[in-house]
C-alpha cells in the first residue's frame, strides 16, 4: 500500500473548490478511482505518490 496525494476540484472547472486529499491505495490508478468515487462530480488534477 502506498500513500497518494490527490489534487482535485470538488466541482468541475470551479477553481475555488480546489482541495488536496490523501488516499491509501495499491496503485496510482486505484488512487484515482477512490478519489473519483469520493467526489463523483469533481475533476482530478494531479496524483502524486508520497
Amino acid at each position: 500500500m502506498n500513500n497518494f496525494r490527490v489534487t482535485l476540484l470538488k466541482t468541475k472547472s470551479d477553481y475555488s473548490s480546489k482541495m488536496v486529499v490523501n488516499i491509501l491505495a495499491n496503485s496510482m490508478c486505484e488512487a484515482r478511482q477512490k478519489a473519483k468515487s469520493m467526489y463523483p462530480m469533481g475533476s482530478i488534477i494531479a496524483v502524486v505518490k508520497t
